[in-house]
């Protein structure tokens, strides 16, 4: 399995949702719960910093959200992945990126918001298999329509 080199040794980062003096900020992290969106924030060596309570349940990182663990180690099936390939070159370019993702360990459609930030890159991302599926739905109902409307003499 190929090494992803670390973009920066050190990992000192504290809590996303801490204030200036690295004491957690309690109305922030209930903001950061209540979002719907998953929020996963990690430092410039790919290390989990924080992950909510929608991203912890989502991902089903457990009950530690794998705060502390590589992302890479926590999520080995990621490798080689258009998730990857997003992750590195926002943290390389230090660009934004938002991109679709079938997630085929937990089995579901992701839309994804990669965004570089101070300590590495925030990770917003929310299920959407359900549009998905109706998507596909009707992109097979109009298939159907068009095989149809071809046979008709």
């Amino acid at each position: 399995m190929p090494h992803t080199p670390s973009l920066n040794t050190a990992s000192h980062a504290k809590p996303a949702h801490a204030d200036s003096s690295g004491s957690p900020d309690p109305d922030l992290a209930a903001l950061l719960d209540a979002s719907p969106n998953s929020i996963i924030k990690m430092d410039r060596d790919f290390r989990i910093i924080y992950a909510n309570a929608r991203a912890i349940r989502v991902s089903q990182l457990g009950p530690d959200g794998a705060v502390g663990q590589i992302y890479w180690e926590a999520r080995p099936a990621m490798r080689g992945t258009l998730l990857e390939e997003n992750f590195l070159a926002a943290m390389r370019e230090r660009t934004t990126r938002q991109f679709e993702f079938f997630h085929q360990q937990l089995g579901i459609w992701l839309d994804v918001l990669v965004a570089p930030c101070s300590e590495g890159l925030a990770v917003f991302y929310k299920d959407i298999s359900a549009s998905k599926l109706v998507e596909q739905n009707r992109d097979a109902a109009a298939r159907r329509l068009q095989q149809a409307f071809d046979a008709t003499p």
